[in-house]
């Protein structure tokens, strides 16, 4: 038989916890599995958080970055082309304000819903969501159109 330790458990073997300082506690291998699941299931929601936390803080670096380079503001007519899951387009839509107008493109059909959705979502009247083709951006640009250099 088993002894039973604080937790009351007597289901297995069980694990002098208190050895070195003498304290006699004792705790079942089954309650000790238990308890250091729960640890490591604090210790990963840490880590996620932390990591969520990271990319963030990355993004917006992204996004400052980008808005800089491109000269971003109120009233800048801008698109993307293959937006993804539309968390660019509703960042870049922000940067540009009511005035300014984002067009974003992609190919499926799940990817335009999600893009309507975080757009949907966050209150943006300033974007348009159009399926692009497999050889054409749709969005009415002729094909002569001189980017900036430099």
């Amino acid at each position: 038989m088993a002894a039973r330790g604080r937790a009351g458990a007597s289901d297995g073997p069980s694990v002098n916890l208190g050895a070195a300082a003498n304290t006699g506690y004792r705790l079942s291998r089954t309650a000790l599995r238990r308890r250091l699941l729960v640890l490591a299931v604090v210790v990963l929601a840490v880590l996620t958080a932390t990591m969520l936390w990271s990319a963030r803080r990355s993004r917006d670096a992204e996004v400052t970055r980008l808005a800089e380079l491109l000269s971003l503001r109120a009233g800048t007519t801008v698109a993307e082309i293959g937006a993804g899951t539309g968390w660019l387009t509703v960042e870049v839509a922000r940067r540009v304000g009511p005035s300014g107008r984002v067009y974003s493109t992609k190919l499926t059909a799940p990817r335009l819903d999600d893009i309507r959705h975080a757009a949907r979502e966050a209150g943006l009247s300033n974007v348009t969501v159009l399926p692009a083709g497999d050889r054409t951006t749709k969005l009415g640009i002729s094909p002569q159109v001189r980017w900036p250099s430099g």
